[in-house]
């Protein structure tokens, strides 16, 4: 069964055979510097609805690449494809309230677009919100909320959120202050680059606070930074060659080092340069002064791990230790006072799980029904009522769960129609369904219009895989799995679940009133 779940909020209709390709062709012309004809492609694709294409032509007139800067024209490109859920241009308008440039300068607005954009998995946005929390930008401060966004994007790589997260353990900020993890995180955005992580790393080497006192080390992260042109690095490395600490003694090497750094207007650096150079001959001289006119900072980069020269002296890398997170929210309702029907895929590989705030245990879990069973206590005296039988095609329905949890806030009820008594390619454990569904609603209860269970939310189509390859894009194509399914998992885990036939017909409002009684919001940590 080939399903995905979309975080989009929104697609476009359009000939989106045609758009695909126009954007793909664009995308090629740029990763080739040919911004004339990726303008082109974009253009055509983005008039047609490509939320990719609208975002890449919004970068574009943004940059000033293949068509004249257009702040204006870059906002509105951008927004459109936001608006269809693309993550990169949510994050793009955030920096531009941000920054102030093409849009009035808002942290309140970067906020909202960060966070979206956060939401959906873009690891800039996570680091940029994360900024905002800690700082109380346009948002309540909160430094704990702010720790959390810079695991999430640190956890997707992103250096410059490990190395706040090295800060934030060192000084205890939202978290328990942990030198170990402090040392992990400087470790990991060092090895990506990161000069502050470097020049972190060989200070605390030199000093042997946190981690044993080694000389190597230390100079080999100084060097790191030092030639990505930090000139506080070049000098300490300079003060490692004139005292022989890790690296061999060599007055010349140091005279290069406090050239570069003493360039950058370092008033120490100059004096120790001058005192240095009187013990150097002429030719010595001429060559590190030769060295220092040609010298360019290197670019950040990966860094290979150290490696001790005398063979020794090399640290153990700490065990991984992560900043536990959300790791995803999902949807559930109560089919006895103390157990919650949720998916599979809801509670896949989690440490640890709340219900209601409450901790919840996992008890039973079904991929391929993708059905899962949660355990609570406390639990509630409200249960849902499970019809078990045959599903009318256009049916009424409502959907309850909490989708983009953390955006939009309570439960959330919205309505539609069965539309297909199978899922794809006829699979018959599936309703397909017209009812939005949106990121967090999975493991969410489907309602008939007596306020029944007909379904278990379980995710909606991918519309852009189907538009590559179909060449058309769906609109509320939705599924959700059939409650005969679910009824036979809860016969299987001996579940004593209240079934119920259809009944009278409720208000929508009778609906969502019934649902909020027994929908409950699931949280996954790791």
């Amino acid at each position: 069964m080939i399903v995905r779940l979309l975080v989009a909020t929104l697609v476009c209709v359009g000939s989106w055979g045609h758009a695909w390709a126009g954007y793909a062709e664009g995308d090629a012309a740029f990763q080739r510097k040919d911004y004339a004809t990726a303008f082109r492609e974009f253009s055509s694709a983005a008039a047609q609805g490509n939320a990719q294409a609208q975002g890449a032509l919004g970068l574009l007139y943004l940059r000033g690449l293949g068509v004249a800067e257009d702040l204006r024209q870059a906002e509105q490109w951008l927004r459109k494809s936001a608006n269809q859920g693309q993550p990169g241009s949510q994050w793009m308008l955030g920096t531009m309230y941000d920054s102030g440039v093409g849009l009035p300068k808002d942290d309140e607005q970067a906020v909202f677009w960060f966070r979206i954009a956060a939401l959906n998995g873009n690891d800039r946005a996570q680091l940029r919100l994360g900024a905002k929390l800690a700082e109380g930008e346009g948002v309540a401060k909160d430094e704990e909320e702010a720790a959390i966004w810079y695991g999430r994007a640190a956890d997707q790589g992103n250096a410059d959120a490990q190395h706040n997260l090295g800060l934030i353990f060192r000084a205890g900020r939202g978290v328990p202050k942990d030198d170990q993890k402090s040392l992990f995180w400087f470790r990991k955005a060092a090895e990506q680059g990161v000069v502050s992580s470097q020049g972190m790393l060989g200070l605390l080497y030199s000093d042997g606070v946190v981690v044993p006192k080694d000389d190597q080390q230390s100079a080999f992260w100084y060097r790191q930074a030092a030639e990505q042109g930090e000139w506080r690095a070049q000098n300490l490395l300079a003060g490692k060659y004139l005292m022989g600490e890790g690296v061999p003694r060599d007055a010349q090497q140091a005279y290069f080092w406090l050239l570069l750094a003493a360039s950058k207007g370092d008033a120490n650096a100059a004096s120790l340069r001058d005192s240095v150079e009187r013990t150097l001959s002429p030719r010595q001289r001429a060559e590190a002064q030769a060295a220092a006119r040609e010298w360019r900072p290197k670019i950040r980069a990966q860094v290979e791990p150290f490696k001790s020269v005398a063979g020794t002296g090399a640290t153990t890398t700490p065990v991984p230790v992560r900043l536990e997170t959300t790791r995803s929210t999902g949807s559930g309702f109560f089919a006895t006072s103390d157990r919650i029907v949720t998916n599979h895929h809801v509670t896949d590989g989690c440490t640890r799980l709340t219900v209601l705030g409450q901790p919840a245990r996992l008890i039973a879990s079904e991929p391929r029904s993708d059905l899962a069973l949660v355990e609570v206590d406390g639990g509630s005296p409200n249960i849902a009522s499970i019809r078990v039988g045959k599903v009318a095609l256009g049916e009424l329905t409502a959907v309850a769960g909490f989708p983009l949890n953390g955006l939009l806030s309570g439960l959330n009820v919205t309505t539609g129609i069965v539309s297909s008594l199978s899922g794809i390619r006829g699979d018959t454990r599936l309703l397909q369904i017209t009812a939005p569904v949106q990121a967090g609603n999975s493991g969410g209860p489907l309602l008939d219009a007596s306020g029944n269970v007909i379904g278990v939310v379980v995710s909606k189509l991918d519309a852009a895989w189907v538009a590559k390859v179909a060449g058309d894009v769906p609109q509320n194509v939705n599924f959700a799995i059939r409650s005969n399914v679910l009824a036979s998992f809860l016969d299987a885990n001996g579940v004593d679940y209240r079934s119920s036939q259809a009944g009278s017909k409720l208000s929508t409002q009778q609906v969502a009133s019934r649902a909020q009684a027994f929908t409950v919001l699931v949280e996954c940590w790791k």
